[in-house]
Parts: C-alpha cells; structure tokens; sequence
C-alpha cells in the first residue's frame, strides 16, 4: 500500500471574491502619499463569502515575522500527513520509513539547497500517533504567539524551507509565476534562499496573506480543531494594540493574526507589518473582516488602521 505524500493533495476552496465598490471606498488610500508606498488590503468576512480589496495585492515584499505565522501551519500539516501515512508501520520504524518515501520528493521541492524535515528533532520517536516533541511544541507556540526569535530559528531549521514552502505551494500560496508566500531563511543564522525573483528571504503579497487568513477563518486547514488551534495560538498582532484602547469596539478572544517589524535602514524607526482577523463590534451589529499592511512607520501605520476600520464598518450593510 503507497504511503500518503507530504504535501496536501490539493489547495483548499476560499471564499475570496474582489469587490469593486469596496476598491473605490480604498482609492482615496491609495493616491494618499503617505500609504501609497505601502501594500494594503481588507476583506470583509462572511461563512460563505469574503469581498476583498486591496493596494498592490500581488507586489512581493519583505514582511518580516508576518511569514512565521505560516511556518505554523507547515508544521501542523507535517504532523497531520505523518499521522495519515503511519497507521500499519511499527512504531520504531515511522519515522525512517517517511523520510525513506518522503525525502526524494521534498528536498526539490522549491528553489534552493536540498534539505528535509529532521523528523527524530520534530516527533517523538518510537510512537505510531506521530505527536510533537514537547520542546518542538513549545518552541512553535513561541515563535507563533510571542515571535521569539531564537525559538524561530529552532522550529524553521528543523522543518527546511523545502517542506515549508512545498507545503505553502501546494496550498495555493506560493508559485513561482504569481509569488505570494516564501521563507527562504530561519530568522537566525541560516539562510537558504531568497524569495525567487526577489531579494529577500522573507516575503508576501497581500492577496496571498487574504487566502491564508480567509483559509484559517473558515477553518479549512487540516481540520476545524486544528484551524481552531493555530487561531488561538496567534495572538500578537499589531492591529490589536491599537484596538485595545477602545473598549467595546474589538472582540480580542476571536481575533488574531501576526505581526512583524524591522528598522528602516541606518535608523531606529521601526517599519511595522501586519496580517490579521479583526472581531469587529459597531452600533450596527458585529462583523468580521480581514487586515493586512505591509511597510510603514508606527504613526503612519496606526493611522491607516483607523482608515481601514472606518471603511469596513462603512462596508459593513
């Protein structure tokens, strides 16, 4: 009997459906100097249907430790295609068999250095339920939720940008012709390759982020428990801080997302990113909508939150 593959064995359906008169409730943003160099875009979220806008919403660019929400989904759909392929093997021999059957087919998988999860560092050995290691598990929770960087490296050198990517690739966010989500490196020493046809190692476009959320929103990866799970594990987001000092206008216990930064070269100023799923509560009823920003300054960025929200709440029917 054929083992399962490593990789989904087809991209999951969204919901996305680019909206017009939502792009022109945006279009003042976009002929805005101070945001037009930026990549932008929302969608408003609904079970069946989610209308989307955006700026650049296919420019690749660096995004930061936006992309490391990503890597947790790489690790949960490692772990749930060796949970597929292990029933029927002996416990002591998992492991070897799927590097043995998997290998060939991811250390290609993308452009770059051949490499392949380290399985023994990832899963406890000798068990056929295929579970993570207790500190692989930790070290996840903390890049995911807290960002931490030395916990990044860990997690992202173990699971090789071959698997991350292929995984992404085969979920619809990643081609090589329309871009969308690449980690070519581990946010610490090692990095592998950069994002092809671009310079960074880490890079997004909007409308890849939106697929992924929307994905997540309507918890199409793996499985509803397991989309719950990678929910409640991103929880650090920038979008949140500023919704914090509003009370009564933000449902913090169903939003998330994740959020990223870098210094603007030769500086102290920080550029922020952000990807996230806002709990929004209004006057005319509560609603969801989806959030993405990429490349701005702390006061800039706060103010095109605000932006954003007013226009989704205006949306909002």
């Amino acid at each position: 009997m054929a083992i399962p593959g490593p990789f989904p064995e087809k991209a999951e359906k969204d919901t996305l459906v680019e909206n017009q008169i939502l792009f022109q409730m945006l279009k003042p943003l976009t002929q805005d100097a101070q945001y037009a160099s930026s990549n932008f875009a929302v969608m408003y979220l609904r079970p069946t249907q989610a209308n989307y806008a955006g700026w650049n919403l296919d420019k690749p660019r660096f995004s930061a430790s936006v992309l490391k929400s990503t890597v947790l989904y790489a690790a949960y759909e490692l772990r749930n295609r060796a949970k597929l392929a292990a029933p029927g093997m002996k416990a002591d021999v998992v492991l070897g068999n799927l590097e043995a059957a998997w290998k060939p087919i991811v250390q290609h998988a993308v452009a770059g250095p051949a490499n392949f999860p380290k399985l023994a560092e990832i899963f406890e050995p000798y068990t056929s339920t295929v579970d993570f290691r207790d500190d692989f598990l930790a070290d996840l929770k903390s890049m995911a939720t807290y960002s931490n960087t030395e916990a990044s490296g860990r997690v992202i050198a173990k699971l090789g940008h071959q698997y991350i990517n292929g995984v992404l690739a085969k979920q619809g966010l990643y081609s090589r012709q329309k871009s969308g989500l690449w980690v070519g490196g581990n946010y610490n020493q090692i990095a592998w390759h950069p994002s092809p046809g671009h310079s960074s190692y880490y890079t997004a476009t909007p409308r890849a982020l939106l697929r992924y959320l929307n994905l997540l929103y309507n918890n199409s990866l793996i499985t509803t428990e397991v989309s719950k799970e990678m929910k409640s594990t991103l929880a650090n987001f920038y979008s949140e801080r500023i919704w914090t000092n509003t009370p009564g206008e933000y449902d913090d216990a169903k939003s998330y997302g994740k959020l990223g930064w870098e210094y603007m070269k030769n500086t102290k100023i920080k550029i922020l990113y952000d990807a996230a799923v806002i709990a929004r509560t209004s006057s005319s009823g509560n609603f969801d909508y989806g959030i993405v920003i990429q490349g701005l300054t702390a006061s800039i960025f706060s103010k095109l939150v605000v932006e954003l929200d007013n226009i989704m709440v205006g949306f909002h029917p």
